[in-house]
């Protein structure tokens, strides 16, 4: 091959590898047709030509001799764009004329529920979800088709510490991708290397995720009041109380306050009536007559002053018990989680959530910085800026108590590692609101916290300089005209949402909070009637015993024998 030759062939080359860079189009798919005739005349006149013949019936894009990109298969020839070797290739929406369906694009996704699902099956591996939902409505729109494959690692997109972008963005860059799909933000970061499109999904901010903090009330709750040290005490109370009421009632020698000589004379307080007594005054119900000695009712005006106390400390106690328990998730805002040290939380790692509170971070340590010097440097006049010079520093430092506590709880590999943890542990997840917001409508068990924060859009990211970037745009505007992105919004997060129990928080106890009280009634029903019971038997034990015991043998009539000194009206009759 002559030099000619061989510079033309690289002209061809270069063309066609920026017309696949910049149309989407795979040079495996093309023929490419050399015009033969006219290569010296070309040549010399240092114009480079091509042509790339698609298929059948499909446009053949063409460079002139002046360099003009034409559609050579319009009815009329129409400039489409121009291309030269060493500034590359610049066309125009006309490119293809809505003859795209020979376009086969690369879509790299992450696996994100709602926006992208994966579906193992025996047929190999398919995707669906909302994001993809949206861009098979713009590629029919469009007219192209692609193929879905996973980014690099799971993730959108990042620097590595070696400056080199990893995951979906990566992927763009390398060339083994075309479209990113997926809850993507939008970031000043990736459009330098990449192109967004119109956000296909507005307002998605951050924000937090924890279980469910549901009424968790014992079913003897007012046990719970005090502890077990405390109600042995209290047992052991009304034990010696009860046994010392006995006693002083039976041998106090004091004639005590009891006119009635009957009543005197019989022991009032046994052991049992004792215990009754002592029950009754604690439980401010009333335990009966007093006692009759003196020392006996200092006891008991004692015991009285006692159960006074106790019971409204109870009574205290278990309103306070109640009110707390009944108070729910105490964290509502973001402040309250950074005040907080007993829920841990973080974010999932090499996300947009890690990235905003590691630069929030940052930013709050730079102004302490720029503060301090401010206050506390020297100036021209060899001393510091007394205007700025506080003891508190004004701005507060959220953020970074926030971020070492992220870095101490450690990050989560994804969302579903997330989600296990908050289910498992007393943690908080901080994501994006989009996905909180799917998962909690699907678990009742988890709940969002506070509103969200740091609102930005979801969109497709492009390769630089892709015509498809306007199109998909436009194509976007179309489906927010039709409401086709809300209906795709109402399939995947309102129409499969579960039905959760209605929250009762704020409505008083429930029937199952006072389990626990209706119990005790019954336990003393039930003791009541086992006693009543064992009464019954008992008595009639006893009233069998005493029938055997009573019943008599029949006694023979004595023989009396009688003399003469003997009158019959004299004799007694024997005693049985």
């Amino acid at each position: 091959m002559s030099i000619k030759a061989r510079t033309v062939a690289f002209a061809y080359k270069t063309f066609l590898l920026d017309l696949e860079k910049y149309t989407n189009a795979s040079t495996d798919s093309v023929a490419v047709m050399f015009d033969k005739s006219g290569l010296d005349h070309k040549y010399q006149r240092h114009l480079e030509s091509a042509s790339l013949l698609f298929q059948i019936d499909i446009p053949v894009i063409s460079c002139n001799v002046s360099n003009e990109l034409k559609n050579l298969t319009a009815k009329t020839e129409v400039k489409i764009g121009t291309w030269q070797p060493d500034t590359g290739m610049f066309a125009n929406e006309q490119l293809f004329f809505n003859n795209d369906s020979m376009v086969v694009l690369r879509i790299a996704v992450v696996v994100e529920p709602p926006f992208v699902f994966r579906n193992q099956s025996g047929t190999g591996v398919t995707y669906y979800g909302y994001s993809i939902d949206v861009m098979n409505d713009i590629a029919e729109r469009i007219g192209f088709t692609f193929t879905v494959r996973e980014c690099d690692d799971g993730l959108y997109g990042n620097l590595d510490s070696n400056q080199l972008w990893n995951g979906c963005v990566g992927n763009i860059l390398k060339g083994d991708a075309d479209i990113i799909v997926g809850a993507m933000t939008v970031t000043a970061d990736r459009e330098t290397v990449v192109d967004y499109t119109l956000p296909y999904y507005d307002f998605a901010g951050i924000q937090i995720m924890m279980k469910k903090q549901t009424q968790q009330v014992n079913t003897f709750y007012f046990a719970d009041v005090f502890t077990s040290q405390a109600w042995l005490c209290l047992g052991g109370v009304i034990a010696l109380t009860s046994v010392l009421l006995m006693l002083f009632d039976k041998y106090s020698p004091a004639p005590g306050f009891c006119k009635n000589p009957d009543y005197q004379d019989q022991p009032t307080f046994n052991l049992h009536e004792s215990i009754w007594f002592v029950i009754g005054s604690l439980t401010m119900s009333g335990g009966g007559e007093p006692p009759k000695s003196f020392s006996a009712r200092l006891l008991v005006a004692g015991f009285w002053f006692f159960s006074v106390i106790m019971m409204s400390t109870f009574t205290a106690n278990l309103a306070a018990f109640l009110t707390v328990s009944r108070l729910g998730v105490s964290i509502s805002s973001l402040d309250a989680l950074s005040a907080q040290s007993e829920v841990k939380y973080s974010a999932v790692a090499h996300s947009s959530v890690m990235n905003y509170f590691e630069r929030m971070a940052a930013i709050e340590e730079n102004f302490y910085t720029l503060w301090k010097n401010m206050s506390l440097g020297q100036n021209n006049e060899g001393g510091g800026n007394n205007s700025f010079a506080v003891w508190d520093y004004p701005l507060g430092d959220k953020y970074v108590t926030i971020w070492r506590a992220i870095q101490s709880t450690g990050f989560v590999s994804d969302t579903q590692a997330g989600i296990d943890k908050v289910s498992s542990e007393n943690f908080a997840l901080i994501s994006e609101s989009p996905i909180i917001k799917y998962l909690t409508s699907r678990d009742c068990d988890l709940t969002s916290i506070g509103d969200q924060f740091s609102v930005r859009p979801y969109a497709f990211a492009l390769k630089e300089n892709s015509v498809y970037t306007k199109k998909i745009s436009a194509a976007i505007l179309d489906l927010q005209q039709d409401r086709r992105l809300e209906t795709y919004k109402r399939k995947w997060w309102d129409d499969g949402k579960v039905s959760c129990p209605e929250d009762t928080s704020d409505q008083g106890l429930d029937l199952q909070s006072l389990t626990g009280s209706f119990l005790v009634v019954v336990m003393g029903v039930c003791s009541g009637v086992l006693v009543l019971v064992v009464e019954l038997l008992w008595t009639r034990v006893r009233a069998h015993k005493r029938t055997n015991i009573m019943e008599v043998k029949p006694v023979q009539t004595p023989v009396v024998s009688f003399t003469e000194k003997t009158k019959p009206d004299t004799i007694k009759p024997n005693k049985i």
